[in-house]
């Protein structure tokens, strides 16, 4: 059985029964579900030290989300490490002092361990397993659950309508095959999202937080996830969530639904709103009508399509040409 140790705990790093008045509190935490323990190399036969980092931006307020170092808990350092390597990879925890949110960390570490297992490392962080104990120290003392993952760089805080194409396509591709895994997560968001590779050009989105997931999805998407596709409707969609997150990343194009039949295959050559009416009128069945017998409702959708279109296409250019920014500049978005 793998032992952590946490030392000097206070309330706000695990939320959900710590009394301020008798903090800080030290726990070892016992592995209840334990999954890679050979990532770990030699710390699965030795008792592990965590420290907390950094509290990070989390939906939750019965649940906190650490980034943390594990040290070896001994002196001297287990066989084959020396004085300088006895810190581990860094970890994300993920702890809680409320009994009604253990189950919903077992459940992730279910999750993890079933569904998710072929893409742990990829799509998704390789799960340590989950962690329990109860601190120490005079009295009842609470209990705390705790899932451990693996870090693989730093969380993204923007939303996905502000970041780079390219990087969006990749988030939604990755939910996408947690999706066919059978896995919905049901309240995805950007901040779910970490980033390996960041500081390079090959920099590819990790999928966290698994609390909530549905384990019996049946995807049915029935749209490409790509940029410049039309959007569907959401009921033809397939999937909501899967909707819903295309839409937030402003991936589809803004084409009101008259014009959008005639498009497919020819939006990168429309240049103007006469354009749209030309290509419109064109695709009529009654092919010989003349330009200039054209009715004023298509005229009016036509300029409001396109005014929507090139804007998009601003937006969109100046979205891919910024380098993929993890957090925004002060009070820009939130």
């Amino acid at each position: 059985m793998l032992a952590i140790y946490i030392t000097s705990i206070v309330p706000s790093q695990v939320p959900g029964g710590l009394s301020e008045a008798d903090a800080p509190f030290d726990c070892t935490l016992y592995s209840k579900h334990v999954h890679h323990l050979d990532l770990l190399g030699t710390a699965a036969a030795s008792p592990l030290k965590l420290y907390f980092m950094n509290r990070l931006k989390f939906e939750r307020d019965d649940i906190a989300i650490h980034s943390a170092k594990l040290l070896f808990n001994t002196d001297p350092p287990p066989p084959g490490r020396s004085q300088d390597r006895r810190f581990l990879p860094l970890v994300i925890c993920k702890l809680t002092c409320d009994p009604e949110a253990f189950p919903d960390l077992q459940h992730e570490a279910e999750i993890f361990a079933l569904q998710l297992a072929k893409l742990q490392g990829n799509d998704v962080p390789r799960c340590f397993g989950y962690f329990s104990g109860r601190c120490t120290g005079d009295g009842q003392q609470p209990e705390i659950g705790m899932l451990l993952l693996e870090s693989v760089g730093p969380q993204l805080q923007r939303p996905l309508g502000v970041l780079p194409t390219d990087f969006c396509v990749k988030v939604l591709t990755a939910l996408k095959r947690i999706h066919q895994e059978g896995v919905e997560m049901h309240t995805f968001s950007g901040d779910d999202v970490f980033v390996k590779n960041a500081d390079t050009d090959n920099a590819s989105p990790c999928i966290y937080n698994f609390q909530a997931a549905f384990s019996h999805h049946r995807c049915e998407l029935n749209f490409p996830i790509e940029k410049g596709h039309f959007r569907p409707t959401r009921l033809g969609a397939g999937c909501d969530e899967l909707f819903w997150a295309c839409d937030t990343a402003e991936l589809w194009l803004p084409t009101p639904r008259i014009f959008k039949v005639f498009l497919r295959g020819n939006a990168d050559a429309v240049d103007s709103a006469d354009a749209l009416v030309k290509l419109y009128y064109f695709n009529l069945k009654d092919g010989n009508k003349q330009y200039r017998e054209l009715d004023e409702k298509v005229r009016s959708e036509a300029e409001r399509a396109w005014e929507a279109l090139k804007w998009w296409r601003i937006q969109r250019e100046e979205r891919d040409a910024q380098p993929l920014e993890l957090q925004d500049p002060p009070k820009e978005y939130w």
